[in-house]
């Protein structure tokens, strides 16, 4: 752990966080095939977040810096509370200039797309 690879990787999802709500998602699309477990990697510090996240077959890492060097997302997802998005975005900043979606469920209906980098690192 902790190490980063420099082969290519790419994955469809990163999802961040796992707790009721990414689990509730991911474990959806992998039941109606909308995902296969190695399209996804999951970031969740949870340590029994992990198991259940593995017992899914899909990776689990502990935190951002896990993730392989040559990882290419094509959706990087936060589903994290709200009052921590400040907190976990800046880690992600690395995906963004490679042209990475990265979107967050909203409050309000719809889904909200960052398509910059804010000095907070939330646009």
């Amino acid at each position: 752990m902790g190490g980063r690879s420099e082969v290519k990787v790419h994955k469809r999802l990163v999802l961040v966080g796992c707790g009721n709500m990414g689990f509730a998602m991911l474990s959806g699309w992998l039941k109606t095939g909308t995902l296969k477990s190695d399209e996804v990697v999951v970031v969740e510090p949870g340590e029994a977040l992990r198991r259940r996240v593995s017992d899914l077959k899909v990776e689990a890492v502990a935190d951002a810096a896990d993730l392989p060097e040559g990882l290419a997302p094509e959706l990087v997802l936060f589903a994290v509370k709200p009052q921590m998005i400040r907190a976990v975005v800046p880690s992600y900043r690395r995906f963004a200039a490679s042209g990475t979606t990265l979107a967050a469920p909203s409050t309000q209906p719809g889904w909200c797309r960052c398509t910059s980098t804010h000095p907070s690192g939330v646009t």
